[in-house]
C-alpha cells in the first residue's frame, strides 16, 4: 500500500482551499493526524492526578506532615504489593481469548498507548524540571531536546506529534514549571542517616541521566506491537504494568488511616489510551468502555488485562532482526542492571518514593542504606531507655578504665598498632570485653625511628631491670603526653583522671617485644600514627550521663545565683 507523503497532502489541501475561494488558516497537518496535546501539557491545574502526592497543611506541631507521609509510604507499599500480586497471578497460567488476532492486537496497543501516553507527560515534565533545577541554559536544553526527539523518537507515533513535542518540552523549561521530584528531606519515615547526606549531592544528576534513559524508551516505540523497542523492560515489569492496569480500569490505590491498609477505590481520573487500528487517541472512560475489545466469555476488563500481561507482556523481549540500527546499538548496551535502574526511577517519578540505588554510585553502599533503619531504631531505643532510667539508677562502684587483651584486636602480621580500653562500671560491664559497647578513638602520632629506638632498649633489658624499663616508660610517656592531654580536652567529660599514657605505653612495648626483629628501621622517616580506642559500657555510660546532668544542673543552680545577687545589689 503506498502513502502519500505528508509534504503533498499539505500542498493539496491548500490547493482546494484557495480554489474554493475561502482563505483559511493551514492547519500543521500532523496536528490534525495525530493529535495535538498542547492543552493536556499546558493547563495549570494538570500536574497529572494519577499521582498519588496530595498536598497536606502543616500544623504547628507537625502531625499533618507525618499523616501526608504515612499515606504516601502506605500507598507506595501497595504500588509495589499490588505488582507482587500481579506477578502471582501469573503463576496460575491464566488465559484470555479474543474473537480475532487483530482484536488482541489492538488491546495490546492500546496498554502500550496508554503507558507512553503517561511515560512522555511524566518525562517531559521531569526533564525540564531536572534541566532548570541543574542550572542548563535555553541552549543547552534545546540541544538536548533535539537530539532526544531526532535521534531516539520513532516517527509513527500517533499520541502526539513530534513536532508539538517539541514544543512541549521547551514550554516546560521556560516556564521553570515546578515539579515534585523524589526525595527524602522532612520525610520522618526514614533514617536521619539517608536524609542528611546520603547520596545527597548526586542525586539530582543521576535521576537526571535516568529521566533521559527514559525518555528514549517512551518514545522510542512506534505502535508496532511486535516490536516494542526500548519501552520492553518497562511493559514487562509487574508493578508498571499493574499500574497501567489500574488506570484502563479507572481504579486507584488509597491509605485507610484507621484500618493502617491499603484499598482500591474507582476513581474517575485516571488515564485511557484506545488505539483504532494504529492511530491512539486519549479518550474518555465511557468511549474506551464502549470501544475496547473484550475477550470471549469475559466481562471483567480489568481481568482481561491482568491476563493478557501474563500471556503476551510478561515475557516480551527486544527484537533484533531487522531492527532500528541505533535502537540496536542501545539494546546491545543495556545491561539487566541499568534496565532495573530505569524502571525504578519510573516509579520514583509515579510515586514519589525516591530509589537509593539509583542514588548510589555503587550497588556496595547498598548495605548502608539497609541497615540504617534498624541502626536507627536501636538508636532511639537506646536514647529512650538512658532519659527513662535517669533517676532510678545508683553508682556503688568507680569508674574504670582497663586495657583489653590485644589478642582481641592486635594482628602482627598487619603492624596494625593500637591500644583498645574498655570504659566500665561493675560485673555487667566487665563481662564482655569490646563488645556490645560503644566505641570512640582518637589518634597519637610516635616518630617511627623512636619507635624503633624504644623497641631495641626494651628488649635489651632483662624483666628484672625494673630501673632501666622505668626509664624507657618514662621517655616514651614524655614523648605522647601532649597528644593524650589534648585528646582529653575534647571529651566533654574524660573517663579517665590522670596517667592514661602509662597504660598507652606499656601495651605499645608489649606490641614492639612481640616482634622477633624491630617493624621499623633507623631510617624510617615520618609518624605512626596509632589509633587509642575506647569503649563505653552501658552502665558507664549511664553513669557519665549522669554525671553530666549534674554539672549542668550545678551550672544552672550558680547562673541563678550570679542573678539574684545582681539583682539584689544596689
Amino acid at each position: 500500500m503506498n502513502f502519500i507523503g505528508q509534504g503533498h497532502i499539505k500542498l493539496i489541501i491548500t490547493v482546494l482551499m484557495l480554489l474554493s475561494g475561502r482563505c483559511y488558516s493551514l492547519v500543521p497537518l500532523e496536528s490534525l493526524m495525530l493529535g495535538d496535546l498542547t492543552q493536556d501539557y499546558v493547563e495549570a491545574s494538570d500536574p497529572i492526578e494519577y499521582i498519588f502526592r496530595t498536598d497536606v497543611t502543616v500544623d504547628k506541631n507537625g502531625k499533618q506532615v507525618e499523616k501526608k507521609y504515612k499515606r504516601a509510604m502506605g500507598v507506595y507499599r501497595g504500588f509495589i504489593n499490588e505488582g507482587e500480586n500481579l506477578n502471582n497471578f501469573c503463576k496460575q497460567k491464566p488465559k484470555v481469548e479474543y474473537a480475532e488476532r487483530w482484536n488482541r492486537e489492538q488491546v495490546k496497543r492500546s496498554l502500550a498507548a496508554t503507558l507512553q501516553f503517561i511515560g512522555l507527560d511524566l518525562t517531559v515534565r521531569a526533564l525540564a524540571a531536572y534541566a532548570n533545577s541543574l542550572e542548563f541554559s535555553k541552549a543547552e536544553y534545546g540541544n538536548l531536546v533535539d537530539n532526544l526527539t531526532g535521534n531516539y523518537c520513532s516517527q509513527n507515533i500517533s499520541i502526539i506529534s513530534l513536532r508539538q513535542l517539541k514544543k512541549n518540552m521547551l514550554l516546560k523549561f521556560d516556564r521553570k514549571e515546578k515539579f515534585p521530584f523524589p526525595k527524602l528531606q522532612g520525610n520522618s519515615l526514614y533514617p536521619e542517616g539517608i536524609r542528611k547526606g546520603t547520596f545527597k549531592d548526586q542525586a539530582e544528576e543521576k535521576e537526571f541521566i535516568q529521566t533521559v534513559q527514559l525518555f528514549k524508551s517512551f518514545c522510542s516505540w512506534g505502535n508496532d506491537v511486535s516490536n516494542y523497542r526500548l519501552l520492553v523492560p518497562l511493559l514487562r515489569h509487574p508493578i508498571v504494568m499493574s499500574f497501567v492496569i489500574r488506570q484502563l480500569a479507572n481504579l486507584r490505590l488509597d491509605w485507610e488511616e484507621l484500618d493502617n491498609k491499603i484499598v482500591l477505590l474507582d476513581t474517575p481520573s485516571s488515564i485511557q489510551v484506545f488505539c483504532e487500528n494504529l492511530i491512539c487517541r486519549k479518550v474518555t472512560t465511557d468511549t474506551f468502555r464502549r470501544k475496547i475489545h473484550r475477550g470471549v466469555g469475559t466481562n471483567d476488563l480489568q481481568d482481561d488485562f491482568r491476563r493478557l500481561y501474563c500471556q503476551d507482556f510478561r515475557d516480551t523481549d527486544f527484537r533484533i532482526r531487522k531492527q532500528e540500527p541505533k535502537i540496536l546499538k542501545i539494546i546491545d548496551g543495556l545491561s539487566f542492571d541499568e534496565q532495573n535502574l530505569m524502571v525504578s526511577h519510573f516509579i520514583s517519578l509515579l510515586t514519589g518514593q525516591p530509589d537509593l540505588f539509583v542514588r548510589a554510585g555503587k550497588f556496595e553502599e547498598g548495605k548502608k542504606f539497609m541497615r540504617a533503619s534498624m541502626d536507627q531504631a536501636w538508636e532511639q531505643w537506646a536514647v529512650g531507655q538512658s532519659r527513662n532510667f535517669d533517676k532510678s539508677l545508683y553508682y556503688e562502684e568507680a569508674l574504670t578504665v582497663e586495657k583489653i587483651d590485644n589478642k582481641l584486636y592486635f594482628e602482627k602480621a598487619r603492624k596494625n598498632f593500637s591500644v583498645v580500653f574498655d570504659v566500665n562500671l561493675g560485673e555487667f560491664d566487665r563481662i564482655n570485653q569490646k563488645v556490645g559497647k560503644i566505641k570512640t578513638a582518637f589518634n597519637i602520632q610516635v616518630p617511627k625511628k623512636f619507635l624503633h629506638w624504644a623497641r631495641r632498649q626494651w628488649v635489651s633489658f632483662e624483666p628484672n631491670q625494673v630501673k632501666e624499663r622505668a626509664w624507657i616508660i618514662n621517655v616514651f610517656k614524655r614523648t605522647i603526653k601532649e597528644s593524650v592531654f589534648q585528646a582529653k580536652s575534647k571529651f566533654r567529660i574524660a573517663p579517665w583522671t590522670a596517667n592514661l599514657e602509662a597504660l598507652i605505653v606499656k601495651e605499645l612495648l608489649l606490641q614492639l617485644g612481640m616482634y622477633k626483629t624491630s617493624p621499623f628501621d633507623i631510617t624510617d622517616e615520618g609518624l605512626q600514627v596509632i589509633p587509642i580506642e575506647l569503649n563505653y559500657a552501658p552502665f558507664a555510660l549511664k553513669y557519665i550521663h549522669y554525671q553530666h546532668n549534674v554539672l549542668e544542673n550545678v551550672k544552672a543552680d550558680k547562673t541563678l545565683a550570679d542573678q539574684d545577687a545582681n539583682i539584689k545589689r544596689p
